[in-house]
């Protein structure tokens, strides 16, 4: 068998050699943030695969390969070198699409804009555009600076007219909302119709991951999910409608075998006084050098009588990321914040931050975590 091994970096030159011998197939990992765009097979390698494998046209005897990169940059992974290795052969080999490098290692989601108004005011279209290879687009409910739950938004692909999303947020409390995204859009047009009495902002995110519940698991193993009722009715797969309105269906993952950090395995929980507005606390202390803790199930209550804002960061608010905004509308309502799962930079400790409400607001927090 003959073999011949290239590499392409970002921001070089494409590759264009002689072989001296007719390639049947090529094999490549791409781990950059870019396109590996094959033209003699008329192939496209998706950044941070490895292993993929492409079945060559008869008469082949040249390497040529070129990396074309996207705005804003796909993440990955750390990896020690961004490069993209190709492996052309003359032995022929089954294609093979490759493998995604480990999504739980870097964050799957980007904000490429924010849509916000003064309130009782409808603001847009506006429209953003969208990177290259994005699976999924969605939306998260800001709630820090006195904002609050908008009472519509929409989101159309600016190139296909599809609609997204047409939806009325119920509460500013939880995780981004996800819809499958088309490739034929490159952008989208985004209508925000503020809260009556208050401000309203969004962050309008894209991810290149398939952001939905996926009944069968990595590994093959059914998850064996029930459909049941959310306020108490006989059995499963069944829907009522409290006196709300709202419609609530839950999902039981009974008899599923989850990785080891899908499952909350421990609890904490304390109580912090945060010394003044925009001052960072610790949450959850670093787990250690090389361990990242992974979040569940949180719930946040204070002292204060008034509206209080709390952000939740991973690592300290300045240069940190932003995990999760929360409001607490009154003593009787605790802030609430579901990770589902979500994972912390390692060594990195969970940081909150008094945004809005008194200074010296006492915080009590309790949350399911797993550190892996």
């Amino acid at each position: 068998m003959t073999q011949e091994v290239a590499t392409l970096a970002p921001g070089g030159q494409p590759l264009a050699q002689s072989l001296g011998f007719e390639a049947s197939a090529v094999v490549v990992d791409n781990l950059t943030s870019s396109y590996l765009v094959l033209a003699d097979a008329g192939k496209t390698i998706p950044p941070w695969i490895y292993g993929a494998v492409v079945a060559l046209p008869p008469g082949v005897r040249r390497a040529t390969a070129k990396l074309v990169a996207t705005t804003p940059a796909i993440p990955g992974p750390p990896v020690p070198l961004s490069l993209a290795t190709l492996t052309w052969t003359d032995q022929p080999l089954p294609a093979d699409p490759g493998h995604l490098l480990q999504q739980s290692q870097y964050g799957s989601q980007v904000v490429i804009g924010t849509v916000k108004g003064n309130a009782n005011t409808t603001v847009g279209p506006t429209t953003i555009a969208v990177p290259a290879g994005t699976m999924s687009i969605g939306y998260l409910v800001r709630a820090d600076a006195g904002n609050d739950t908008p009472r519509t938004v929409i989101i159309l692909g600016h190139q296909s007219g599809n609609e997204y999303a047409t939806v009325t947020p119920l509460s500013n409390i939880g995780g981004p909302q996800w819809f499958l995204f088309a490739a034929s859009d490159t952008s989208v047009d985004v209508t925000l119709t503020t809260n009556v009495s208050n401000p309203s902002s969004i962050d309008v995110l894209a991810s290149p991951l398939v952001e939905v519940l996926d009944i069968v698991q990595s590994f093959g193993t059914f998850v064996n999910a029930q459909l049941f009722s959310g306020s108490g009715a006989a059995g499963p797969l069944t829907i009522d409608s409290p006196a709300t309105g709202i419609l609530l269906l839950g999902v039981s993952l009974a008899d599923a075998n989850p990785a080891p950090w899908q499952a909350a395995a421990s609890s904490a929980g304390g109580t912090a006084t945060p010394g003044a507005l925009a001052t960072d606390f610790t949450v959850i202390a670093a787990p250690g050098a090389g361990v990242a803790t992974h979040l569940f199930d949180m719930v946040f209550d204070t002292n204060s009588a008034s509206a209080v804002d709390l952000s939740l960061w991973d690592g300290p608010s300045a240069g940190g990321v932003n995990v999760a905004r929360l409001r607490q509308r009154s003593t009787a309502t605790p802030m609430r914040y579901n990770g589902s799962g979500a994972g912390l930079t390692a060594n990195h400790a969970l940081v909150g931050r008094l945004d809005a409400g008194d200074a010296g607001s006492t915080v009590t927090w309790s949350a399911a975590r797993n550190k892996g």
